[in-house]
């Protein structure tokens, strides 16, 4: 892979993070890359994709932490037989409080079933809130960095998570998201970012400049394709171009002010307008096509015990596939194929 160790880049700075997860024999997180080696599994055709601002700044943020951590798993598991065990996915989650850190890195789900980036607050740009993207163990990690955006002044970053997918060789694997065993697959590398943009009317002209320091990330020719998920900030006029201008397609298909896609404005209700805060970005080499379905909203209505909104905000739900068809149409299930515009493979 491409050395991007503490570079400069349109004057961000990227810094490398190991991924780690819980050993229990040891009680400590270890070094947790190529976990597919550890665990001698097959990348996963498929993964399901949560991203969430869980708001930091709100009172009781362990009991709603705690409380986010249920629904997401109560969301991924639903699927499942077993509502324990996650299928293949990663979950984004920004605004973590660096108070509830401790209980992150003992929560038994977590600890039994997840790779964590990072796994200390100071490696956050800030110590008291940053972003931490969780990657489930049946999903192989290849590394982690982190994109400091040097203008923030909130502290800003995307977290990038590099992981491994097959490509489906049949409608089979296509469908379930497990690889046939007696069937070669090929293995393709999904670059997967977690962002928080600049907030405020304060951020406008940082917002752009973030997403597409991003979105730079996302091409590097390391990578088969990349996405960025979590709290775009969109609250002017000129947000509403900056993923085409960096880009990205949105995985969103619907109108753009169908109340039914906003993500924020209604825990509790706002002075300001209700909108689609958060979103989903992607991109995809040519020759290959992403598939990501429409995102689905989580997080509506969740209170906990004490009856507080878990968050400010809705979270997102998506599915993730690649796909040999390189061109832009819509697929069987209703999702679409990303294009890119151009190469970005070297």
């Amino acid at each position: 892979m491409a050395d991007q160790s503490d570079r400069v880049t349109a004057q961000n700075t990227v810094v490398p993070l190991v991924p780690r997860r819980y050993d229990p024999d040891d009680d400590d997180w270890k070094p947790a890359v190529d976990t597919s080696t550890a665990d001698d599994v097959a990348a996963p055709t498929s993964i399901r994709l949560v991203t969430w601002n869980i708001d930091f700044q709100s009172q009781r943020v362990d009991e709603r932490f705690l409380a986010a951590l249920e629904h997401i798993r109560e969301v991924i598991c639903s699927d499942q037989e077993s509502t324990a065990i996650p299928p293949p996915c990663c979950i984004l989650l920004q605004e973590v409080s660096g108070g509830v850190f401790p209980q992150l890195l003992s929560h038994p789900w977590v600890r039994e079933h997840f790779t964590i980036t990072p796994s200390s607050v100071n490696e956050w740009p800030v110590v008291w809130y940053g972003e931490v993207s969780l990657v489930s163990r049946s999903v192989p990690v290849d590394g982690a960095r982190s994109l400091v955006f040097t203008k923030s002044h909130m502290g800003r970053n995307a977290l990038l998570v590099d992981v491994r997918l097959s490509l489906p060789s049949s409608a089979t694997e296509a469908d379930s998201g497990v690889p046939e065993p007696d069937n070669p697959t090929r293995e393709l590398v999904l670059r997967v970012g977690n962002v928080h943009l600049e907030s405020l009317p304060l951020g406008t002209a940082q917002r752009p400049v973030q997403l597409n320091a991003a979105a730079e990330m996302l091409r590097d020719p390391a990578v088969h394709a990349g996405l960025v998920a979590g709290d775009m900030n969109p609250i002017a006029p000129s947000d509403k171009t900056i993923a085409q201008k960096a880009g990205l397609k949105d995985a969103y298909r619907g109108p753009e002010n169908a109340e039914d896609s906003f993500t924020w404005g209604y825990q509790p209700p706002s002075r300001f307008p209700a909108a689609r805060f958060d979103r989903v970005y992607y991109t995809c080499s040519e020759g290959l096509g992403l598939i990501v379905d429409e995102p689905q909203r989580i997080g509506v209505g969740v209170k906990t015990a004490l009856g507080q909104w878990v968050s400010d905000h809705y979270g997102l739900v998506t599915t993730v596939s690649f796909s040999s068809k390189p061109l832009e149409e819509p697929s069987q299930d209703g999702s679409w194929v990303a294009r890119l515009v151009g190469s970005w493979r070297g």
